[in-house]
């Protein structure tokens, strides 16, 4: 327009690198090659660096923690787990306990369980060798290795079924019981029914009773030390049988025992149905 002052605005540079055939004009943004670069997200913040920076630290610290747990917890079990590791199974496991023992070796120390027979030593001794037999679960059975056969000993459905076993403690002492009247026999032998009946059973029971002790002992095979000393009169040093043991509390497995016990006596102790004798005893 006439007198009117004409004004040019500044084109905007162009790129230095900018090439004619960088254009392409089919391109529906042929300038987008060239444009401006579109910020990105803003940058993380510090506590976002920093935690991506540590966070394999606490990973592992995280592992390490955990580790040192597992491995504290296998070096301190219960004992109850340091008798199951040690043991066959058995329900009277979770009685056990271990005390520090020292035994008395001396040659006369009194005991409530040695000496000539009397009622009261003969009463001590049936307190721990006369335990009442338990009740087994089919569970059980399978546990210590056992088949339910038609042999089995069962107990009556009207008195809570399952299987008749004891503990094998009540029978290791009922075989040591043994021994110790058999060197009493001028005592025993008239009071002792099987003697009378058939005194050459009772010499296999008796040696039957040496088995299974031997066995006993060198299953668990005591690797205790005994010292010797010298004594006057004596041209070998003597034994000192008074050593120390970790052993198991038996007063806890007996009242275990009592509290677990079957109280079956008389006609209900009596084969149930459908049970096939074996032809003798013994597997």
């Amino acid at each position: 327009m006439p007198g009117s002052e004409v004004r040019y605005a500044r084109m905007p540079s162009v790129d230095s690198n900018y090439k004619d055939e960088d254009f392409d004009p089919t391109s529906p943004f042929p300038c987008d090659s060239h444009a401006a670069p579109v910020p990105s997200h803003s940058e993380p913040n510090a506590q976002q660096t920093t935690l991506r920076r540590y966070w394999p630290t606490l990973v592992g610290l995280t592992f390490f923690c955990a580790s040192l747990v597992l491995f504290y917890r296998s070096l301190h079990v219960s004992e109850t787990q340091c008798a199951e590791r040690l043991s066959a199974y058995s329900p009277a496991i979770q009685a056990v306990e271990y005390n520090d023992v020292v035994f008395n070796g001396s040659l006369r120390h009194p005991s409530e369980f040695r000496g000539s027979p009397t009622p009261e030593l003969d009463a001590a001794w049936d307190r721990i060798s006369g335990l009442r037999p338990l009740r087994l679960s089919e569970d059980d059975l399978a546990k210590i290795g056992k088949e339910s056969t038609p042999s089995l000993a069962k107990y009556h459905e009207e008195d809570g079924g399952g299987y008749f076993a004891t503990i094998e403690i009540a029978h290791h002492m009922h075989c040591l019981n043994m021994l110790r009247k058999a060197t009493y026999w001028d005592y025993y032998a008239p009071l002792d029914d099987s003697y009378q009946k058939d005194p050459d059973f009772h010499r296999v029971h008796l040696d039957h009773c040496i088995e299974l002790l031997r066995q006993s002992l060198m299953c668990t095979a005591d690797v205790g030390l005994i010292t010797f000393n010298w004594v006057g009169n004596h041209r070998t040093p003597w034994p000192d049988f008074s050593t120390q043991h970790r052993c198991r509390n038996f007063d806890k497995i007996v009242d275990w025992n009592q509290a677990h016990s079957v109280l079956i006596y008389g006609p209900s102790l009596t084969r149930t149905e459908g049970v096939v004798d074996l032809p003798e005893p013994g597997p």
